[in-house]
């Protein structure tokens, strides 16, 4: 078992290692720590995210990774009502993921995102680390190939370790932001750099209803 200061990694018997330096965001947002001051540990931490990401539509589907001295919880990539609107369209906010069977990653991609459209990923890490690196490049972004790999290999639940795992002073909850967009209705859907933005982080989290959740 590893000590209670770094989290268990799939080489423990724990959560899959998620991409580390994580890739660039579009976008990204350190959550005020004041919404988790009721967390006693990173389990607790969890459960405040699942209980806002549950209360805005999210329920479901979730994949756990571990990060350096944390974890990293992926949520479904939805659909946008628009580029200038990142609130989901909930006509089809899922559909279009869950159409496809998990065993077939390369050959639904054309399926997920059939549609012209605007998509988005939201990841939180939980940790005490940098998520970017302190020298040289910036990681690449994921495409949406890649978002939906990562959604579809990680585990479905925290390991209740975590309720051993510290989240004390230099401990942060980061919301990274991955939109992507299909602008022929075919499979050529690519990341947004973050060049690209038309929103920040806090805006698509305020417009997903993630934010006001937390904030209560």
């Amino acid at each position: 078992m590893p000590p209670d200061d770094r989290a268990p990694t799939e080489s423990d018997g724990g959560l899959p290692n998620f991409p580390w330096p994580a890739p660039t965001p579009t976008d990204f947002t350190v959550l005020p720590r004041s919404y988790f001051a009721t967390a006693r540990n990173q389990w607790d931490v969890n459960t405040l995210l699942r209980r806002a990401l549950n209360g805005a539509g999210y329920s479901g589907r979730y994949s756990y990774y571990s990060v350096p001295n944390g974890f990293a919880l992926v949520a479904r990539i939805e659909r946008l009502r628009g580029q200038d609107d990142p609130r989901p369209d909930e006509a089809e906010r899922f559909g279009l993921a869950d159409e496809a069977s998990p065993g077939l990653i390369g050959a639904i991609m054309g399926v997920l995102f059939p549609r012209v459209g605007f998509y988005r990923q939201v990841v939180f890490l939980v940790t005490d680390q940098p998520w970017r690196p302190t020298s040289g490049p910036l990681p690449p972004p994921l495409n949406a190939t890649q978002a939906e790999i990562i959604l579809r290999n990680g585990a479905d639940a925290l390991p209740q370790i975590y309720q051993r795992m510290p989240f004390e002073t230099g401990y942060r909850v980061t919301a990274l932001i991955y939109e992507f967009v299909n602008r022929e209705g075919d499979q050529r859907t690519r990341a947004s750099g973050a060049t690209e933005k038309r929103h920040t982080a806090r805006t698509h989290l305020m417009r997903a209803g993630i934010w006001r959740r937390l904030e209560n």
